[in-house]
């Protein structure tokens, strides 16, 4: 409704069923900063680095692999630990 083509096509694929304005795109209202999104309520070391810390140590192999193979591609080792996370929760067994 405010002429931006790639919301308008999102608009069509959710099907959205309210004319109200979300309040994202009021001008009072701030988003959150993408790094307090990232650490949420604790400032110090990220939620995944937290997570996979308290791994037993017959998961951690997974662990060091992506970091050498994050490296191999130039792609950031905590994104790869978080879709990791998401799709199978370090199961090595599972299929995405």
């Amino acid at each position: 409704m405010q002429g931006h083509f790639e919301a308008q096509k999102m608009l069509e694929i959710i099907q959205i069923r309210t004319l109200d304005t979300p309040p994202c795109v009021l001008a009072e209202v701030e988003p959150k900063r993408a790094l307090d999104l990232y650490y949420g309520d604790y400032k110090g070391t990220p939620a995944i680095d937290r997570y996979v810390d308290n791994f037993p140590k017959n998961k951690r192999w997974v662990v060091n692999l992506v970091g050498t193979i994050a490296d191999w591609y130039n792609v950031d080792e905590k994104l790869v630990l978080s879709i990791i996370t998401s799709e199978s929760n370090f199961k090595v067994s599972a299929m995405s």
